[in-house]
């Protein structure tokens, strides 16, 4: 009998119109991916608002099997104390997506949820709205048992 199984790559394009908090210093962003209990943090591009990363990484299938929803935090690292502030947060429904077919999303963050209001951050709302964007490929694979 043969089992399905899945592999998630994640390829971090970048992010679009990053603020802070506090407006007067620059951005120092990155994203923090969770799937299950497995999590990959991307480079911190410093002094960056309109980052690109270009990083791929890779879900094992244990990861896939535990939780179907992909999240995507985006930090502000601050240089003085070593945390990250949260810029926005976004999650993927994987059910969603077609299998074995390459996914490029413009994630732009939910206003309800927590960290996901990137108006909020804003000093005024003629600015663009935040965005990040990533590729997503869920790979199907069939192992024997």
């Amino acid at each position: 009998m043969a089992s399905v199984g899945h592999l998630i790559h994640v390829h971090v394009v970048g992010a679009r119109n990053l603020t802070c908090a506090c407006l007067s210093r620059e951005v120092s962003p990155y994203v923090s991916l969770r799937l299950g209990d497995t999590t990959f943090k991307t480079k911190t591009r410093k002094k960056a608002r309109d980052p690109v990363w270009g990083e791929t990484f890779t879900f094992p299938a244990s990861a896939a099997a535990q939780e179907s929803v992909l999240r995507l935090q985006c930090y502000d690292l601050d240089s003085f104390c070593g945390a990250g502030h949260l810029l926005c947060s976004v999650e993927v429904d994987l059910r969603r997506l077609a299998p074995n077919a390459l996914h490029t999303l413009r994630l732009e963050p939910n206003p309800s949820a927590p960290g996901g209001s990137p108006r909020a951050r804003h000093s005024s709302a003629e600015q663009p709205p935040l965005s990040l964007e990533v590729q997503l490929l869920v790979v199907n694979w069939a192992a024997k048992e």
